[in-house]
């Protein structure tokens, strides 16, 4: 299996954000995961859309 991200690639601190927010949102059932970490994962991916839609906007 190829691997998720490019190893000569190093994503920028906000993508390395949102790919461990998407994580956490993603394996929440199967651990078990406080309600205030899977709400600050939302928060993170919903404040990060905000700013790609307004950085879309310029």
């Amino acid at each position: 299996m190829p691997p998720v991200l490019e190893q000569e690639l190093h994503p920028a601190f906000e993508v390395r954000l949102q790919l461990v927010a998407r994580q956490i949102l993603q394996y929440q059932h199967m651990y078990g995961l406080s309600q205030s970490l899977a709400d600050l994962a939302a928060y993170l991916l919903t404040a990060a859309a905000a700013a790609a839609a307004a950085a879309r906007d310029d």
